[in-house]
């Protein structure tokens, strides 16, 4: 009787350990911590003690000998009990994981605890609910309630650990006050200083590529204590990061002090910081701009294109096109694509610059080859309007192409547009309503509202009238102009539908709304022959037009 009930105990302990040990494996995982074999192995002996007395259980513990009972309790209590162990010690003396772990810990044997409670009340009853010749002749209750019983010190300690958790829930470690103060080192001449400041900050270095992030810490500390510029800013770094060492002052007063120290890209920080309020700063552009302009100069990319951005946008300074393009045009000199993608259209339109299209394409063209998108679309449509540069519907195309590569809806819609038209490529309706497709899928308004046509009109398709007022409708409700005022047209027709005057009414009053010149003309045309009451029915579903997402 007892040996069984030993062994669910033992079972029921090491389903904890290997959650446990899971748990903590997943957690080093997350946080990039260097997988341990010892908690592998932890989890492992866990899983072949479940395996082990589960096998042992299915078996039923009426048909096993008392022999077979001590064996599986042996080996039970030979795997449970060191693992346990390691897990406590784990707990005792590792200094990798935070405090929050302990919620998880604290949930798991408290929710295991009372489904151990549970099983057990139903083995009670399945063991002892037969008639008394094919069973145990022990005490049924007393038997069935042990091991509920057994349980609830268990869920009791379980429930007192989660209480402990939610207090601690809100630190981010438990160690976040034992990262040891580094003791001053005795006077060391300016030589020997910066000496020894650079060999401790390139061990720091090493060790956080080894992601042994304490030791790399503390060798940043050291380091700062000599002055180094670069292990403040790599503190600032472990301040401002998601880990146990997150500090949103700290990490200020580091970027700050590596920033005064020449330290570049902690004035670059800085200066983004300012600019969009991060990491608890205020928003501030005059700051954002002084630090901004300090690593401008010196070179830094970011801090180029940043500071183009406050020029060209007036933040903080009133705007100043010719002093935006001399900061893009210093970051396009050093490869951004962003910035040369705002040299070219500077160039184009002749903002702060003289006009020049072929600098213009040249810029575009240099930022749409490496690959950025907002370049291709610029590109693609400049050469396909033919505004600002002379029409070449090939290239176009090929831009277009590039965009719908990246699942962008709008290249896929004027890939429809040219093969629709034949410009730059043979005319395919066919080929089209495929692109059109692709862009409706997508939800692209003007996609759904070609793709519509290509319906209505048997264009690339067979003529199927419902599932181009479908998509007619799908348009209009996303907004698009052009489908409010052709289902508009096609509800004052009342040739593929029923004639409504009211429904006309009110979409041309949308695509109206909008600047759409023909939806004014027809709304103009039909309002005066619109009884009061067409007139009242208009007015309402103008407001569901309006509000239709």
């Amino acid at each position: 009787m007892y040996l069984p009930l030993l062994r669910r105990l033992f079972l029921f302990a090491a389903v904890v350990c290997l959650i446990s040990f899971s748990l903590l494996l997943i957690h080093s995982i997350h946080e990039g911590l260097p997988i341990s074999w010892k908690l592998v192995a932890g989890a492992v002996t866990a899983l072949l003690v479940v395996l082990l007395s589960w096998i042992a259980m299915a078996k039923t513990d009426d048909y096993l000998t008392p022999a077979h009972n001590r064996i599986f309790l042996a080996a039970t209590v030979a795997l449970t009990a060191p693992s346990a162990l390691a897990l406590f010690l784990f707990f005792q003396y590792s200094r990798d994981f935070p405090a929050t772990y302990l919620y998880y810990f604290g949930v798991a044997p408290a929710v295991l605890a009372i489904g151990h409670i549970v099983v057990s009340v139903i083995k009670m009853r399945e063991a002892y609910g037969l008639p008394p010749n094919y069973r145990s002749e022990a005490n049924p209750w007393l038997f069935g309630l042990l091991p509920a019983g057994a349980s609830l010190p268990i869920l009791l300690v379980s429930a007192g650990l989660l209480g402990l958790s939610i207090k601690e829930v809100r630190h981010e470690s438990r160690f976040d006050d034992t990262v040891a103060e580094v003791p001053p080192r005795p006077p060391l001449s300016p030589v020997d200083r910066e000496a020894a400041a650079n060999e401790l900050f390139q061990l720091g270095l090493k060790e956080k590529d080894e992601e042994r992030y304490r030791r790399s810490f503390e060798l940043f500390q050291q380091a700062s204590l000599y002055g180094h510029p670069g292990a403040n800013y790599e503190i600032a770094l472990f301040h401002a990061g998601n880990g146990f060492l997150r500090n949103l002052p700290s990490a200020y007063e580091y970027f700050r002090k590596a920033a005064s120290q020449g330290h570049l890209e902690a004035t670059f920080r800085l200066g983004k910081m300012y600019r969009h309020g991060e990491l608890g700063t205020e928003v501030d552009s005059i700051q954002a701009r002084e630090y901004l302009t300090l690593a401008a100069e010196a070179g830094h990319l970011q801090a180029q294109t940043q500071l183009g951005h406050l020029y060209n946008r007036g933040e903080g300074v009133a705007a100043n096109p010719e002093q935006a393009f001399y900061w893009f045009h210093r970051a396009a000199l050093q490869g951004d694509p962003v910035a040369q993608n705002d040299v070219g259209i500077f160039y184009l339109q002749g903002v702060g610059v003289e006009a020049n299209q072929e600098e213009g394409l040249r810029w575009v063209s240099q930022a749409a080859e490496s690959g950025l998108t907002v370049a291709e679309y610029n590109l693609a449509r400049a050469l396909h309007v033919g505004e600002l540069l002379p029409r070449d519907y090939l290239r176009a195309f090929e831009y277009f192409q590039r965009l719908a590569n990246k699942n962008i809806p709008y290249g896929f819609y004027m890939m429809g547009q040219q093969y629709l038209n034949g410009h730059g490529v043979e005319q395919d309706h066919a080929a089209a309503f495929s692109a059109f497709s692709e862009g409706a899928a997508r939800r692209d308004p003007a996609s759904k509202y070609y793709l519509a046509l290509c319906y209505l009109n048997g264009l690339g398709v067979e003529a199927y009238s419902t599932a181009g007022l479908a998509y007619l409708e799908s348009s209009a409700s996303l907004g698009y102009a052009e489908a409010q005022f052709l289902l508009g047209e096609i509800h004052l027709a009342g040739k593929i539908i029923l004639q409504d005057r009211a429904e006309a009414a009110a979409l041309f009053r949308t695509a109206a709304a909008q600047g759409l010149e023909k939806a004014i003309n027809s709304l103009e045309e039909l309002e005066p022959i619109l009884t009061s009451e067409e007139m009242s029915l208009a007015d309402q579903r103008l407001s569901v037009w309006q509000n239709t997402p």
